[in-house]
């Protein structure tokens, strides 16, 4: 079944603003299995992901279903991802009506075409003061507020069952702070909030900027979302709450998030139950469309949904990217690593050139060396684009890397060594190590660090395939700031293997990634590694992450690590900047 899928910033009116939605269309004869679609959101990796089908195939077909999905688990309400896909449907379908219907797990949505933007009817969602906080209100507060003295501010306190959300109104913020609140997630703050059943924290204040009415920021308190850029179903709630307050029945509503978005939020006159919220949406890439410039391929997989995902950009050489934006649409594609391919020789093109530049790009920065979003751009070239060559070679900050097609199909690649050495013990280095086993450390861990790209690799004796499958990180802010000091970009826990020579999984959260599925760059690491150990210089390696990845590694001379795997290509689109 061929998809076509969207990735669109919804709630702004420029790229990199808003929040990201992913929307995906069904074809109005097939069908998608939730567990499918469940599946398909987590590869996109999007805030949340809309499933859109046509009642049927009338070119004016004016009646769709909608599903949300975040990368965890079916969503009851998403108003980002309403709006988003309710863009692609007039803007990409080109749907030929004013008006259309959505019917969605809340009811039947009424989606309008207005001159100020796209306007959603939703269900207004109520609510009740809650006038005397008990106990379980004021520690979650505290906690929120990382222990500021909320007594101090006049706040008053709300509850919407509808959404599952306290909302504190800030009598005395304004937009500067509430432009530079911060909120960090921890574990007493998820108790708290699980305590009193709660999804979010809703934080609103009227505004003293005169081109807004209301100001909020949205923050998930159970972990699942950190901080949520722009949230249609919240502004269901102020709504109510802003007219229940001030009598203010149309707000131009801004959530001040680091993205950052404008609301039209207006409450129905002839039907005081419903809310009417508008506003734009820009679509940044467009699936199965014949002109490719961007691809997602997973790597170091031979079927979709497994290996390591990387976004793969066309950067033609008259059309050349700032470092600026190569890092935003990074942040905006939300995987582990994106990278942008160009042709190095003047006059050739992605099918006949040999030799390219290649950059590698995180959500959080640009790094040294990856290998599997290398394997993913060599594996376009070959395999999507027919480039003739039986080897690329690619300019990067690591210096040249050549990847080679091998009969089985599968790509060589060809790395410099990068042996780890012994690292002396400290304080921050045992933090660090107990954080990532989430484990006190003990003498008996073998502690090492890569020179060149700065990969801590952990050996505990006593950790076994399956209790090296089930770590679970805990990233505190005692270990992140360790990891700072001591100057890593990563930590790589491995151990012996049973069927394979030796097992890895990889967490980078000093860069932006809390956990890499599958790294080919951290093998360079790992093979010197385990050459001693093993008395050997070729290895059959599994990464096992959630997602898992195999490899095939080797330590040839002049100290070049080869790592081999395949790719499989998930979406092809266009680029839209």
């Amino acid at each position: 079944m061929e998809l076509r899928v969207f990735i669109v910033d919804a709630f702004t009116a420029k790229a990199f603003g808003g929040n990201a939605a992913g929307v995906v269309l069904v074809p109005h004869d097939q069908s998608l299995s939730e567990t499918a679609m469940q599946t398909i959101a987590s590869e996109l990796n999007k805030p949340m992901t809309a499933f859109v089908q046509a009642a049927s195939s009338d070119a004016e077909c004016t009646s769709f279903s909608i599903l949300w999905f975040n990368p965890v688990n079916k969503g009851a309400f998403c108003g980002h991802a309403t709006l988003a896909a309710s863009h692609v449907l007039f803007n990409e379908v080109k749907v030929p009506r004013i008006t259309i219907e959505l019917q969605s797990p809340v009811g039947l949505l009424e989606i309008t075409n207005r001159d100020v933007g796209i306007g959603i009817r939703f269900p207004i969602s109520s609510v009740e003061k809650i006038a005397e906080p008990d106990e379980s209100h004021t520690r979650l507060l505290q906690l929120f507020m990382n222990h500021q003295q909320i007594a101090a501010r006049n706040i008053e306190l709300y509850y919407s069952q509808a959404i599952n959300d306290i909302i504190v109104l800030f009598n005395d913020m304004g937009k500067q702070e509430m432009d530079t609140l911060a909120f960090e997630y921890s574990k007493d703050v998820g108790d708290a909030a699980l305590a009193l059943g709660v999804r979010a924290v809703v934080v609103v204040a009227e505004s003293d900027d005169s081109r807004y009415d209301s100001l909020a920021r949205v923050f998930g308190v159970q972990g699942t979302i950190g901080e949520d850029q722009v949230t249609g179903s919240a502004h269901t709630a102020i709504a109510s709450l802003f007219m229940q307050r001030f009598g203010k029945s149309i707000l131009r509503a801004r959530q001040c998030s680091k993205r950052g978005g404008d609301l039209l939020v207006e409450i129905d006159q002839n039907n005081n139950k419903a809310v009417v919220i508008t506003g734009s949406a820009v679509t940044i890439v467009g699936g199965t469309m014949s002109l490719e410039s961007i691809f997602t391929v997973d790597a170091f997989a031979d079927a979709p949904f497994k290996g390591n995902q990387a976004a793969i950009v066309l950067v033609p050489e008259d059309k050349q990217l700032s470092a600026t934006t190569m890092l935003t649409l990074a942040g905006e594609m939300n995987i582990s690593e994106t990278a942008y391919l160009t042709p190095s020789t003047k006059g050739l093109s992605f099918t006949n050139d040999s030799r390219f530049s290649l950059r590698w790009f995180t959500p959080a920065c640009e790094v040294d060396l990856c290998g599997h979003a290398t394997l993913a751009a060599a594996h376009i070239l070959f395999y999507e684009l027919n480039n003739g060559s039986d080897t690329l070679v690619f300019d990067t900050l690591s210096g040249d890397l050549c990847v080679t097609k091998q009969k089985d199909g599968s790509l060589q690649m060809q790395f410099p060594e990068d042996a780890p050495v012994a690292m002396e013990i400290t304080q921050d280095v045992k933090t660090v190590v107990a954080g990532v086993l989430d484990a006190e450390y003990n003498n008996e861990i073998e502690v090492l660090v890569s020179p060149k790209l700065k990969y801590m690799v952990v050996r505990d004796p006593q950790v076994t395939y399956k209790q090296l499958s089930k770590i679970q990180p805990k990233i505190t802010t005692d270990a992140y700031g360790a990891g700072q000091r001591l100057g890593i970009s990563g930590v790589i826990v491995t151990c012996e293997g049973n069927d394979r020579d030796f097992l890895s999984r990889y967490f980078g959260p000093w860069c932006g990634i809390d956990e890499d599925p599958v790294t080919g760059s951290a093998h360079t690491v790992l093979a010197p590694f385990w050459k001693p150990r093993l008395n050997k210089n070729k290895f059959t390696a599994y990464q096992c992450s959630p997602r898992g990845g195999e490899l095939v590694v080797e330590l040839l001379d002049q100290q070049i690590v080869a790592v081999s795997g395949k790719a499989v290509v998930l979406i092809r689109g266009t680029l839209n900047l």
